[in-house]
């Protein structure tokens, strides 16, 4: 099992999406790639996803995903994250709550809120080592 955000995990997400009939349809319409972060203990955990409609075209993780161009980042402790991937946070709820904070477009998010419960979907699909 690949470790929580690492790049083994971004590319089993990526193959998850793609793999992924409900997710190609729901993000048909979705255009731009969108940054993850995970806060743990003052450090931060990110990972890069390139979407283009309705397909990953790409992932990058640590250094590389902090400085790769993603007009959306979404950032949450790891307690937060697990939530969401356990499908017991919604994330356009939790973003609507603050306990995701979004960098991008709200609006945007919202009216591809089904997009992001497929991608949720997909991630919570891959299983992860814990720590």
């Amino acid at each position: 099992m690949p470790a929580f955000f690492s790049p083994a995990w971004a590319s089993a997400v990526c193959d998850a999406l793609n793999a992924s009939e409900s997710y190609r349809e729901a993000a048909r319409t979705w255009d731009g790639a969108i940054r993850f972060v995970a806060r743990t203990d003052g450090d931060g955990l990110e990972v890069w996803l390139d979407l283009r409609h309705g397909e990953c075209h790409g992932t990058k993780t640590g250094e590389d995903a902090s400085t790769a161009e993603a007009p959306f980042e979404i950032a949450a402790s790891r307690a937060v994250w697990d939530d969401v991937l356990a499908q017991t946070l919604d994330p356009v709820m939790g973003m609507m709550l603050g306990k995701l904070k979004l960098t991008g477009s709200m609006a945007q998010i919202a009216s591809h809120a089904k997009a992001a419960k497929a991608l949720v979907a997909c991630a919570a699909s891959v299983e992860t080592t814990k720590g």
